[in-house]
C-alpha cells in the first residue's frame, strides 16, 4: 500500500512539472469534496425548567471541474462547474420536548477563470489565477 502511494504521489507530480504552457494547449482539472461535520452543545440549568441540548449533524459533497485553453504562452482561460449538495440535520430538547428539522441544499454554478503560470517549460509552474462565479441554489426543508 504504502509503495502504490508513494509511486501515485510521483506520477501526479511528474504530470504537473511537465505540463505543456504554450498557446494551443488545453487545460483540464477536477477536484471532488467530501464532508461531515458532528455539533453537540448542552447548555446545564439552562432555565428553571431544565437544560437545552442542541444537535446539528451536516454532511457536504461537491464537484469542481475546469477545461481551458492556453491563449497565450503562460495564459490559459476557460469555464469551469460547480455542483454541491449539503444535507443538515438539527434536533434540540427542552424540558423534555424534542425539536427535529432536515435542510438539504442543491447549488450549481459557472466558474470562468484566467490563469497566468510563471514558469517555463519542464519546471514546476507557480500561477495566479482570478475567478467569477454565478450559480444557483435551492433549499428544502422538512
Amino acid at each position: 500500500m504504502k509503495k502504490t502511494l508513494i509511486l501515485l504521489l510521483m506520477f501526479l507530480l511528474f504530470q504537473t512539472g511537465y505540463s505543456q504552457l504554450i498557446k494551443g494547449s488545453f487545460l483540464g482539472s477536477f477536484t471532488t469534496g467530501f464532508a461531515y461535520n458532528h455539533y453537540k452543545y448542552k447548555l446545564t440549568n439552562y432555565s428553571s425548567n431544565g437544560d437545552l441540548v442542541y444537535e446539528t449533524n451536516s454532511l457536504d459533497f461537491t464537484l469542481n471541474s475546469s477545461i481551458g485553453y492556453f491563449v497565450a504562452n503562460h495564459l490559459v482561460i476557460g469555464p469551469g462547474i460547480y455542483i454541491g449538495t449539503e444535507y443538515i440535520q438539527y434536533s434540540d430538547e427542552f424540558s423534555g420536548a424534542s425539536y427535529k428539522t432536515h435542510s438539504t441544499v442543491y447549488s450549481v454554478a459557472f466558474n470562468p477563470f484566467t490563469r497566468y503560470y510563471f514558469a517555463e517549460q519542464r519546471k514546476l509552474a507557480f500561477f495566479v489565477q482570478l475567478n467569477g462565479s454565478v450559480g444557483y441554489g435551492q433549499n428544502f426543508y422538512t
